[in-house]
């Protein structure tokens, strides 16, 4: 669950800056035509290196849970085999009547 929130507390953080750093660049664009300073365009360029470092590291931070999850539910299902296959068929049968059921609820009685 730790990782979950922080994962979570970074994607935030992301979007944050990310926006920040888009408000900035219409700010850059929009002051362009009356010669824009070197100094915004430098603090936008250092926005652009941080965001894409950001990105990044959530990139390889979503990456490494996506592994270890992967090999997880591979060892579980090697040393549980038929466990495994009775989650999945009770999944599928849920589903299935859940599905029906939405459907028929859907339907107007003639």
């Amino acid at each position: 669950m730790k990782d979950n929130k922080e994962t979570e507390d970074t994607a935030n953080t992301l979007v944050e800056n990310l926006k920040s750093m888009v408000r900035e660049a219409e700010k850059l664009i929009a002051g362009s035509s009356d010669g824009s300073s070197l100094t915004e365009r430098l603090h936008l360029d250092k926005g652009y290196e941080a965001a894409t470092q950001k990105v990044s590291e959530a990139y390889n931070t979503a990456k490494q849970h996506t592994v270890k999850t992967a090999e997880s539910t591979n060892a579980f299902v090697h040393e549980k085999p038929f466990t495994s296959i009775a989650i999945a068929v009770a999944s599928g049968f849920i589903t299935g009547l859940l599905v029906g059921y939405c459907g028929s609820a859907k339907k107007e009685p003639n």
